[in-house]
């Protein structure tokens, strides 16, 4: 997929799932499979980051880009999220690396 087809592709989606409340609504009403299976999705989603991000780098070499260094951020405080819920739910697979 060219570039920039997949750059509108990610807006589009994006679009549509940013409303943090309507989120909120959706996880809270999901039964526990439906859950799980956004947890992957979301989990796909984080795992294919790294590899998007060294080839947006290998590209952009001397370019300052401070939207990905925002993506970046918000990915830790992600992190942080998920971690800190994990340790206080005692989830296994993920408390250790607290």
């Amino acid at each position: 997929m060219p570039a920039d087809a997949a750059v509108w592709s990610v807006d589009l989606a994006l679009r549509r799932i940013r409303d943090c409340s309507a989120l909120a609504s959706v996880l809270k009403s999901a039964d526990a499979a439906e859950r799980r299976w956004l947890g992957r999705s979301l989990a796909n989603v984080l795992a294919a980051l790294p590899a998007a991000q060294a080839e947006l780098g290998a590209h952009s070499t001397r370019v300052s880009l401070p939207q990905l260094e925002e993506l970046a951020r918000q990915i830790a405080m992600l992190e942080t999220a998920v971690l800190e819920l994990a340790r206080e739910h005692r989830i296994e697979g993920l408390e250790q690396v607290v």
